[in-house]
């Protein structure tokens, strides 16, 4: 579908320049993009202004894959590693504040008890399957259900429970 589209687009030019199918180079490079995302570069290169690069010659299989990746740009996710911080960093705040929907609706997946583990790297391993999943959803241009924000239920943090000793002792001594 691609390949006729820019047959069409571009008529003999891209025909003598990419041929009539294409040689595995165009799938190659294009292979793990989205439907969403070919689809975007289609329409950028249909919107480009006269005297604009592409709008006279065709794009190569690269420069037009510079065109599709725009879209995720757009998109704005962060990547799992600032994701899983912001979430972590929700934990401890009274009133989370998410960057995207999609950190925000993995929080909610994950549920409240989630970050009550002391295995960092066990709950990041969990945490990315899960986000990557939805980016890939979102990447494929569907939209995220609207879900509430919650307060996590904070774990005791080792500051409350030094506190909670120095108290304590205080007491034991007789010192306010």
């Amino acid at each position: 579908m691609l390949w006729m589209t820019l047959l069409n687009l571009y008529k003999h030019l891209f025909l003598n320049k990419f041929g009539k199918k294409d040689d595995g180079t165009w799938f190659a490079a294009l292979s793990d993009l989205t439907p969403k995302a070919i689809e975007n570069g289609i329409n950028a290169l249909m919107r480009m202004d006269a005297g604009s690069k592409y709008c006279e010659y065709p794009p190569s299989a690269l420069e037009f894959r510079a065109l599709c990746l725009s879209y995720y740009k757009e998109l704005g996710l962060p990547t799992a590693e600032q994701a899983f911080r912001e979430i972590e960093t929700n934990t401890r705040i009274s009133k989370p504040r998410y960057s995207h929907a999609a950190v925000r609706y993995v929080d909610y997946m994950l549920g409240e008890n989630f970050f009550n583990s002391d295995d960092l790297n066990g709950m990041y391993t969990i945490f990315k399957s899960h986000y990557n999943k939805v980016c890939h959803y979102i990447k494929q241009g569907h939209q995220l259900p609207d879900v509430p924000v919650f307060v996590r239920n904070k774990p005791k943090t080792i500051s409350a429970t030094g506190d909670n000793a120095i108290y304590n002792i205080k007491k034991y001594l007789g010192v306010r």
